[in-house]
């Protein structure tokens, strides 16, 4: 038995003529380890494609999951005032409540009220009271640190 897939297929079957000693030549052992070898660098090859894919891959979710998170951002901004809408501020307080209460930490909540607004859109008009209320939001923000909403 002279090929690689019968000497394969015998040494699977556990009755190769590799066995004996006195047919074991170095050209059937190098027809038997040739193939061997050249199938681990074709497995190292593939496995290098596929680790190279892979690594594309969680670069392009990276990316993706920061697209989501922008959009959900968004999402929970007025998009006029990019303040939190009432939904995201019901969520951060809960998620402020439970952090407070888990740490035994105090935890204050703010309310700020622009008195005579409705008198401000009135007059100078709903831009420039939009720009108002971002430039009050903004004062807060500075003052207040990242965590507040």
């Amino acid at each position: 038995m002279d090929s690689c897939a019968a000497q394969h297929r015998l040494l699977k079957a556990g009755r190769s003529d590799l066995n004996t000693a006195d047919n074991l030549a170095p050209q059937h052992v190098l027809q038997a380890i040739d193939p061997l070898m050249l199938s681990a660098k074709e497995g190292q090859l593939r496995q290098a494609v596929v680790r190279t894919k892979l690594d594309a891959t969680r670069c392009k979710l990276a990316v993706l999951q920061q697209q989501l998170e922008m959009v959900r951002n968004e999402a929970q901004c007025d998009p006029m005032t990019s303040l939190a809408d009432q939904a995201a501020f019901d969520r951060a307080l809960v998620e402020a409540i439970a952090l407070a209460q888990g740490q035994g930490a105090p935890l204050t909540r703010t309310l700020c009220s622009l008195d005579y607004f409705t008198s401000f859109v009135e007059r100078f008009g709903a831009p420039a009271s939009v720009r108002a209320v971002r430039a009050v939001s903004l004062l807060l923000r500075t003052h207040m640190g990242a965590s507040a909403l």
